[in-house]
């Protein structure tokens, strides 16, 4: 995406917003924390600030997978997350196994 010419702010969540930046193609993302996600505060973040276009949650679903009202939201489902939950509002890109 970033690639493409598309802005990319990214939000770092676990069950609160840990860090904001922007993404300018070079960092080194590491995930950190693991378990007990909650990702209303990521959506509320998303629609306080008006200049985005899309919310792109990238995660193992393993969380709430039903959200506020989001318009533009995409999930995208790690290959070893959770495949039988019905992820709301928005469309859903699970990323295929390499195996």
């Amino acid at each position: 995406m970033f690639k493409a010419g598309y802005k990319i702010t990214v939000a770092e969540i676990d069950t609160q917003i840990t860090n904001v930046f922007k993404y300018n193609g070079k960092q080194d993302i590491k995930a950190v924390g693991r378990g007990g996600t909650e990702l209303s505060p990521a959506i509320e973040y998303y629609k306080q600030h008006k200049e985005f276009t899309t919310c792109v949650l990238f995660t193992d679903g393993y969380c709430n997978t039903h959200l506020p009202d989001c318009r533009n939201l995409l999930w995208v489902i790690t290959s070893d997350g959770a495949k039988n939950a019905h992820y709301s509002p928005g469309k859903t890109i699970f990323i295929p196994s390499w195996n």
